[in-house]
């Protein structure tokens, strides 16, 4: 089973509470902002892997760091 990120925790806790009876022009507002969001981890998490690894190009650190992402969160990259 997947882990989830905190955005996509967050993201299931407003969409579950809050967001659950709003118009479609607005969840498409909310839903564009989300995948922002998650956009921004996930790159976060590449720059933490990069800026962790000592030994690594930063090419191969990023190749590693999206396939710990993928293997972890799943999702797309």
């Amino acid at each position: 089973m997947k882990k989830q990120t905190a955005v996509e925790w967050l993201g299931y806790e407003l969409n579950t509470k809050l967001f659950y009876n709003i118009t479609p022009e607005l969840w498409e507002q909310v839903n564009a902002i989300f995948e922002q969001a998650k956009a921004m981890e996930r790159e976060q998490i590449v720059d933490a892997y990069w800026n962790g690894s000592t030994d690594l190009s930063k090419d191969k650190a990023i190749e590693y760091a999206k396939e710990f992402y993928m293997e972890t969160y799943g999702g797309d990259k």
